[in-house]
């Protein structure tokens, strides 16, 4: 996008508080609907439209990959398809996955527990989630790679090594906000995820040596490509788990009944969960029901688009009224997610998962070859890291008003959180 550069920050800010604002950018998208724009707001609409790959591209987003290519703005292709199955062979499976972010989430927990008896407060991003995110995704390294990417040793003290993540960790942040947000953002924002991304190719760049003999013998097309596979897997993995789990503990304040009849689920089997397999399995699938119905309702990535590389007819609205169109190549179509998956108002997180076949909840990784290569692992991350907040007292937010929230352009950047004030019964 060209233009003054307020107008670029006027469209930054609007853009994050909607992306915040899930209920009104439902009903902003669905407007959009009605007076004609190429918006898919049905669920069939969007399933169409992720699985019409040559049609419509990915690489709507290109521009905004500031780190350099990276699988998920590539055209769909054997070229795609390779990249994709790389990704698939570092990552750890999903309860090796779910494993590391538990050790983590217990480790973090066990302090955090400490500063809330004594009537203070944490940060649910900085203090908790990036580090279990990050623990789970360091999985896809050894240990020496990991420690070259952190740019500090496994035997450094937890204070500085924690300080050294902190800056890896904003990286991140600034280089995965700008995915989504990047074709508005004012240029400060742009040079800012650029320095970023500069950086995070840099770090990587001084541990390839390290990287290449971790997948050299499992992974030799990964290590082959190891710049490109260990840069994309950071920036999008670790920023875009750290959003899904700060969402989901708000959307569960919102549901405030059922975020209280969870807690006395968890804080009654959590202790029997360590020794019993059978009930710790029973902890996370109730969990887990928890985690995918508040990314349906507040989904992290709630407006995406795809770029037409030639010229394609779309119907899209509902079964009473339809209507096709030819789309021009060169023209985008956009994916309103947050609407899509809002086929059921209501709160429902009994429902089972059943070998991902729930449509109004997946979409929300993508369906289809481009979905997400990673989405397993994510979930059993994110029911660790919800594990870990549940086995805490009751929680409510430490800031008043609107600054309860701090956000930079899309991305929570802080959710600070204390003891609730009232009692602990369902």
């Amino acid at each position: 996008m060209t233009g003054p550069n307020w107008v670029r920050w006027v469209l930054y800010l609007v853009l994050g508080r909607l992306f915040n604002r899930p209920q009104l950018l439902v009903a902003l998208s669905r407007a959009l609907e009605r007076v004609g724009i190429p918006i898919a707001c049905g669920l069939d609409d969007l399933i169409k439209v992720y699985r019409r790959t040559d049609d419509f591209s990915n690489r709507a987003h290109f521009e905004n990959l500031v780190a350099g290519d990276f699988v998920i703005g590539m055209d769909s292709g054997p070229h795609q398809m390779r990249e994709r199955m790389a990704l698939g062979d570092v990552l750890p499976d999903m309860v090796r996955f779910g494993d590391l972010a538990h050790t983590e989430a217990c480790a973090r927990i066990q302090t955090i527990k400490v500063d809330l008896e004594r009537g203070g407060s944490f940060d649910l991003v900085n203090d908790y989630l990036v580090f279990v995110a990050w623990n789970a995704l360091r999985g896809a390294f050894d240990a020496p790679s990991s420690a070259s990417i952190e740019g500090v040793p496994a035997s450094a003290p937890p204070a500085a090594r924690d300080a050294a993540l902190a800056v890896l960790f904003q990286e991140l942040r600034h280089v995965g906000g700008h995915l989504v947000v990047g074709g508005v953002a004012p240029r400060s924002v742009q040079v800012r995820a650029q320095g970023s991304a500069d950086a995070l190719n840099q770090r990587v760049a001084r541990s390839l040596a390290d990287i290449d003999a971790a997948w050299r013998a499992g992974c030799p097309y990964a290590a082959q490509t190891a710049q490109r596979q260990a840069v994309g897997l950071m920036w999008v993995g670790h920023p875009a788990m750290v959003q899904a789990g700060a969402l989901i503990f708000q959307e569960l304040q919102a549901h405030r009944h059922q975020y209280k009849e969870l807690h006395a689920f968890v804080g009654q089997h959590l202790e029997a969960s360590r020794t019993s397999a059978k009930i710790r399995e029973e902890v996370r699938r109730k969990v887990r029901g928890h985690v995918l119905e508040c990314l349906r309702l507040r989904p992290p990535f709630p407006l995406l688009s795809r770029l037409l590389p030639r010229d394609a007819d779309l119907q899209l609205g509902s079964a009473k009224k339809t209507r096709i169109r030819t789309i021009a190549a060169g023209h985008s179509v956009y994916l309103a997610i947050a609407a899509a998956l809002r086929t059921r108002a209501d709160y429902d997180p009994e429902r089972a998962l059943v070998d991902w076949k729930n449509p109004d909840r997946l979409p929300v990784f993508g369906v289809g070859p481009r979905a997400c290569v990673a989405r397993e692992q994510v979930v059993e991350l994110l029911v660790s890291a919800l594990i870990g907040v549940l086995s805490l007292p009751l929680l409510g937010f430490a800031d008043a008003g609107r600054g309860r929230i701090v956000y930079d352009g899309p991305i929570v950047t802080r959710l600070r959180l204390k003891r609730a004030l009232t009692a602990a019964t369902p």
